[in-house]
């Protein structure tokens, strides 16, 4: 504001800089924003899940967090928030006694298996994602199932080409 003859009044104020207590909150912005565009652009699945165990032994598992490449690699539809069960009530006590090895070991684990009930072939790295108490595991996984039929027809057409040369 001015006087009535136009010079400026004298303020008073404090005035305080508080840019480096803004910098972590910003920084953790950016790295959230960083992690979620790729949480949201990789093509491979990844599933963040909670084992359920029935006296000891692992019985289902309940989906946390799901990226978008995990319903295009497993056909599921609004997996979060429910088990597996109820998804694919068929999946097979295999899968559950891997992930319940992972999450009691602490021990990450990649493997190749089939998955019946969901008529696919997965390529997974599974790897606990809980602290004590929380038992939870991770997995970022593909469908190789097109990958394993090509295979097998390669396979066919190598043995059939052997049997026709032996006669």
């Amino acid at each position: 504001s001015h006087n009535e003859d136009g010079s400026e009044r004298a303020h008073t104020g404090m005035a305080e800089d508080i840019t480096q207590e803004k910098l972590p909150g910003r920084r953790l912005r950016q790295s959230e924003e960083k992690y979620r565009t790729l949480f949201e652009s990789i093509d491979q699945g990844f599933c963040l899940f909670e084992m359920i165990y029935e006296d000891g032994r692992p019985r289902d598992y309940r989906f946390l967090e799901v990226n978008p490449a995990f319903g295009r690699q497993t056909g599921l539809v609004n997996a979060v928030g429910r088990t597996i069960r109820e998804l694919a009530p068929a999946h097979e006590q295999d899968w559950y006694d891997i992930y319940g090895e992972v999450e009691r070991t602490g021990e990450p684990l990649r493997f190749v298996r089939r998955a019946e009930a969901l008529d696919r072939d997965f390529d997974v790295y599974a790897f606990r994602a809980g602290t004590e108490g929380a038992p939870r595991v991770a997995a970022l996984f593909a469908d190789i199932t097109d990958r394993r039929r090509m295979e097998e027809a390669l396979l066919r057409a190598d043995r059939r080409k052997d049997e026709f040369l032996a006669t």
